[in-house]
């Protein structure tokens, strides 16, 4: 992987995966897609799939980030038809609202949710948009057959491409970024981010000193948080797909 840091803004660090090396080598590991090979892909996408940057944006435009996920129905026995997603950004509802389809359309960016409909109150059938977090949330549904007589469809993390984080209850949807087929894991994502941002410090010292300067740059706030929260969230991460893909 290889990050191109001739630029004046981390945001607009380039990354680039390969087709061979570690970071190839890790996605296969832990059964997940990397990113596509010689697709560049900037950080304002990437920083966006980390959970510990919900709070503290990059950016002031993020409409797909990294999306809390609450399954209900038999998680003891791992299987759902009904789940929650979170952290969706205020922004898209003052867009889209009570139009299901349009908010469907949004929610279709996430492959792990393209087969789901969203879950609407009946008998006026408007969506359920609720305060979460630091943004807002909607439930969804997973339903085999053709109206009225639709059955729950029962899926698994691993039917939809749902992302175990720090732990088997952190469980989130991302994503596809590029011509990806799958969402982007948040562990590579944030490989990549700190990839950037090291090669930053590295190569581009003068530019990576004004970028941290908080009286200066306005996402040294971003990158100081992002920063601290990795020293957790890395081995935590590491030691929590080492243990389940082992």
């Amino acid at each position: 992987m290889t990050a191109n840091t001739n630029t004046a803004t981390a945001a607009e660090v380039l990354v680039t995966a390969t087709k061979s090396g570690l970071f190839p080598a890790v996605a296969s590991a832990i059964d997940v897609e990397a990113l596509v090979p010689n697709e560049p892909v900037a950080l304002r996408e990437l920083w966006p799939l980390l959970p510990e940057t919900v709070d503290v944006p990059l950016t002031d435009d993020v409409m797909v980030p990294v999306l809390l996920f609450f399954q209900d129905g038999w998680p003891e026995i791992g299987t759902f038809a009904h789940a929650e997603v979170n952290w969706l950004p205020r922004r898209v509802h003052d867009l889209f609202g009570q139009d299901p389809v349009r908010v469907k359309e949004h929610l279709d960016r996430y492959p792990a949710l393209r087969d789901s409909v969203l879950h609407v109150s009946q008998p006026m059938g408007g969506l359920g948009w609720r305060n979460a977090g630091p943004g807002m949330g909607l439930s969804v549904e997973w339903r085999s057959g053709s109206p009225p007589l639709m059955l729950a469809d029962n899926k698994t993390f691993s039917d939809l491409g749902v992302a175990c984080y720090r732990s088997a209850d952190d469980s989130l949807v991302t994503p596809a970024i590029g011509s990806m087929a799958t969402g982007l894991h948040p562990f590579l994502a944030l490989w990549a981010v700190l990839l950037a941002l090291s090669s930053l410090a590295r190569y581009q010292p003068a530019t990576w000193s004004k970028m941290i300067d908080v009286d200066r740059s306005p996402e040294a706030n971003a990158i100081e948080h992002l920063l601290e929260e990795a020293t957790t969230s890395v081995p935590a991460t590491a030691l929590h797909l080492l243990t389940t893909f082992r």
